[in-house]
């Protein structure tokens, strides 16, 4: 009766420890950049509305291979829906910077039937669609009109890439009734003249952190994934300037110029975004100790079978 005691236990240790460990839906962040001392809760990261850059033209075939590029700075930080940091606090900056491929599903943005749809990209059957999202520690804001400072300006300080090609999704429905405007409506019109439809689109995706500064993100491993969760486009630009250049790898500084056309979308397509970036649990992993148990249970439940099997002789 004692050995079956002492069997149970050892089994039911292994299966408590065999319970996979989940991460947190929330990370610790210090603007600072001193780890631990002073770090804040964090569950989402706010960015101010920015930009992205479709490099799907108005002459683009259905089912081509584009390129999105994002940027914007950080507006605040939140904790269960309260806000616990805002961009230049202490006088701590941070940028954001993205890009990856996606796959033109349907077009008509420039005509009677203004729609664009994207998905995953052709070729890619791995799940994994790569790409580039990178967050930089900066000494002052980028520069939303010129596009200057998103990148390779700071400290990056966070590093992942898009994955889950079935979560890639994005769409951009125009409004043919409001004809076109000027494309830049953001105080002054700084892009002489240039036009643009009218409409409203969204996109997400999920993004895989691989590099964290633990100065900043003190106990965030790679592995823990980020959900591009919202990301609403909107034309024209009323509540930021269109940038007028973007990073083309992360790390470069405003080394791609845009280039809408006379009409936006005719070449390539400035969405003005407004993104939320939130933590959600990472897949789960087994603890250190669960095979090492398990199989102590393992030893246990055979060292009991051989001596029953001794005595029965």
């Amino acid at each position: 009766m004692r050995k079956i005691k002492i069997l149970g236990l050892l089994v039911g240790l292994s299966l408590a420890w065999a319970v996979p460990a989940h991460a947190s839906s929330f990370v610790l962040f210090n603007p600072n950049g001193t780890g631990f001392g002073g770090a804040l809760a964090i569950d989402v990261m706010d960015p101010t509305v920015g930009n992205s850059l479709s490099t799907i033209t108005g002459s683009t075939a259905v089912g081509t291979n584009g390129t999105l590029l994002f940027q914007a700075n950080l507006a605040q930080t939140k904790f269960g829906g309260v806000q616990n940091f805002s961009q230049g606090d202490n006088g701590k900056f941070f940028t954001f910077v993205a890009g990856f491929q996606e796959q033109l599903n349907g077009k008509g943005f420039v005509g009677p039937n203004p729609v664009l749809s994207f998905g995953a990209p052709n070729g890619v059957t791995d799940g994994s669609l790569q790409g580039f999202f990178n967050i930089y520690a900066t000494s002052a804001d980028g520069n939303d009109l010129t596009g200057n400072c998103f990148a390779g300006c700071g400290t990056k300080i966070l590093s992942g890439k898009i994955i889950n090609n079935a979560n890639l999704s994005g769409g951009f429905l125009g409004n043919t009734a409001a004809g076109l405007s000027l494309l830049d409506q953001f105080n002054n019109d700084d892009w002489n003249g240039t036009l643009t439809g009218s409409g409203n689109g969204s996109f997400s995706a999920d993004i895989q952190v691989t590099f964290a500064n633990s100065g900043y993100f003190p106990g965030l491993n790679s592995g823990s994934t980020l959900l591009l969760a919202t990301s609403q486009q909107k034309l024209p630009y009323q509540q930021a300037d269109p940038s007028r250049n973007f990073s083309s790898d992360g790390n470069a500084n405003a080394d791609r110029a845009a280039n809408p056309g006379a009409v936006n979308g005719t070449n390539e397509t400035l969405l003005q975004t407004d993104a939320s970036l939130s933590f959600q649990a990472a897949t789960p992993v087994p603890e250190p100790g669960t095979i090492t148990l398990f199989g102590l249970g393992l030893v246990g439940l055979a060292s009991l079978g051989r001596r029953r099997m001794n005595r029965a002789k």
